[in-house]
């Protein structure tokens, strides 16, 4: 059995898919499970587990040989996850005899929705995303309960954060303060993040720490809000890759953020 996987969005999106592969990987262990992903993924990829074959959507030339790959292949089945006009294309050169996706593409595209063999009646503003990316399962006979990310973080993901704790003198039990996301929308006030840093006044038991991703954007942000605070702080904001980021997380005691990556992490 050949599956192929469309996973074209975020990262955040991609963790929440997680369950879903592994589902599908318990319950066809000899199949052959590919998974294509936006090329804003490529750094969490090491860390996704129970996939075959990866491809990456570039949006350039070279997205040539992953659509060759994709109509090669002839999967037997196809699940889209992502439900726009690009993971409905390579859908169509799956060749797949059963494509899935929710019903809502009916109501974005009557054109694109005949792509699909299969419109499973669920949509993601009702449920969670790892729920509604479950329930896209049932037509492969899959049926399965709500499970946590399962993300497999490599040695050097570990050695690495444990090597920045050590470098930056974090020797007590901290929080990790994440107010940067990819999506300036999703970033929050600087002068409200200031006043949440330095509430933390108030307990001396834990080290703060700031992180944030290299983006320009964020950097400003960040600058803003180290601006308006008065409580110190270990800055590794652009310092971390996001693997590592990852694994700072997981030994954190609290993680305060936005809607992005990180609150994945600690899920």
């Amino acid at each position: 059995m050949k599956i192929l996987l469309l996973q074209l969005k975020r990262i955040g999106d991609l963790i929440l898919t997680t369950p879903a592969i592994a589902v599908l990987r318990k319950n066809f262990p000899d199949a052959h499970i590919t998974l294509a992903v936006s090329n804003e993924c490529a750094e969490l990829l090491p860390a996704i587990s129970n996939v075959d074959r990866v491809l990456l959507a570039r949006r350039n030339l070279r997205d040539v040989a992953m659509v060759s790959s994709v109509a090669g292949k002839r999967f037997d089945y196809c699940i889209d996850f992502t439900r726009n006009d690009r993971s409905a294309f390579l859908t169509l050169l799956s060749g797949a005899r059963r494509r899935v996706a929710s019903y809502r593409v009916r109501e974005q595209s009557k054109t694109r929705a005949k792509v699909y063999t299969d419109l499973v009646g669920v949509r993601v503003r009702d449920m969670h995303t790892i729920d509604y990316n479950l329930a896209l399962l049932e037509p492969l006979g899959v049926r399965a309960a709500s499970s946590a990310p399962q993300l497999e973080l490599p040695r050097t993901a570990r050695e690495k954060a444990d090597r920045l704790r050590r470098d930056w003198k974090i020797a007590r039990p901290y929080v990790i303060l994440h107010p940067g996301s990819a999506r300036p929308e999703k970033l929050w006030d600087a002068a409200r993040w200031a006043e949440v840093i330095d509430h933390f006044r108030e307990d001396n038991e834990f080290d703060l720490v700031l992180t944030s991703g290299p983006a320009a954007h964020e950097q400003t942000h960040i600058a803003a809000i180290t601006h308006r605070t008065r409580q110190k702080f270990i800055d590794l904001s652009g310092k971390t890759d996001l693997l590592t980021l990852a694994a700072l997380v997981g030994q954190a005691q609290l993680l305060v953020t936005v809607d992005s990556a990180p609150v994945h992490f600690a899920a």
